[in-house]
């Protein structure tokens, strides 16, 4: 990994959800909101999300970023898809997936989201369920998106039984990766990162206690953030894990069990000092 997929460039980035199930990252933006910042976060949600946490603690940690912008898309308790063009439009990222739901509607709006958007992109979680057994789909698109399944969403997205994806995850993650034109970050012990032109990269960082709810969130965050800075899909893939495995192996001195995802992103600055000071 080279050091300058954490140089800090301005950006902006929007983890769409529609659920009032978000899981990694709203409760640091409120710890660090009044932090100088390097790029602004917009989300799309419904109003509970306030009380729950979200992808955008991690975004928050890494950028500092002031302001959350709350876009509505829905009609009759229904989400549309609608209106969301003017949110895209100030955006430089995407993270989707966590907290958007399965049902029709996101659906519907994870649709008008891959036909309006061009740009640098993540998906994970709801939005890989959704995905299962079509990421032809995502083929086309002008910037390579980066994919972060955890077994049993990898084996969902080829049509495969999950014993399938842990007997060969490498295996796996490339037919993924060649399948849909993206990078594959496929989690697990030794996430691996394959697409994107070059070897398959094998993360060298982690503990077991990211086997806990809400740390994939937080690692879509970390790897969002980087893509909204302008680091390209495989870089921002390698750089988020290793920083993501790494702020792990720091708070296991606290957390000698599971690491909490709400805990697990206050040790991400320390990992990335690290980082830096090896330059």
């Amino acid at each position: 990994m080279t050091t300058t997929t954490l140089t800090a460039r301005r950006g902006r980035a929007l983890p769409p959800s529609t659920g009032d199930d978000y899981n990694g990252l709203l409760k640091l933006y409120l710890a660090n909101k009044d932090a100088n910042p390097k790029f602004d976060i917009f989300t799309l949600s419904q109003p509970t999300y306030e009380s729950k946490l979200s992808l955008m603690q991690v975004l928050a940690v890494l950028t500092g970023s002031k302001e959350v912008y709350k876009t509505w898309l829905f009609a009759g308790g229904e989400i549309t898809g609608s209106g969301i063009e003017g949110s895209l439009a100030k955006a430089t990222a995407l993270a989707v997936g966590p907290g958007l739901g399965t049902g029709e509607g996101p659906r519907r709006l994870l649709g008008a989201i891959l036909d309006a958007w061009r740009g640098p992109l993540l998906l994970d979680a709801d939005a890989l369920t959704l995905l299962a057994g079509r990421l032809g789909v995502l083929r086309a698109r002008a910037a390579t998106p980066v994919l972060t399944p955890h077994p049993g969403e990898l084996a969902r997205l080829l049509s495969v039984p999950t014993a399938e994806v842990t007997a060969d995850r490498l295996g796996a993650a490339r037919r993924a990766a060649d399948a849909g034109g993206a990078v594959v970050l496929a989690k697990g012990a030794r996430t691996v990162i394959v697409g994107g032109g070059g070897v398959a990269l094998v993360n060298p960082t982690g503990t077991p206690g990211l086997a806990s709810g809400g740390a994939g969130d937080v690692l879509s965050g970390v790897v969002s953030a980087l893509l909204a800075q302008g680091v390209p899909a495989r870089e921002a893939a390698a750089a988020g894990a290793f920083l993501h495995g790494r702020a792990a192996e720091i708070a296991a001195e606290r957390f000698p069990g599971a690491v909490p995802a709400g805990e697990l992103v206050e040790y991400l600055s320390a990992a990335e000092a690290e980082v830096r000071q090896s330059e």
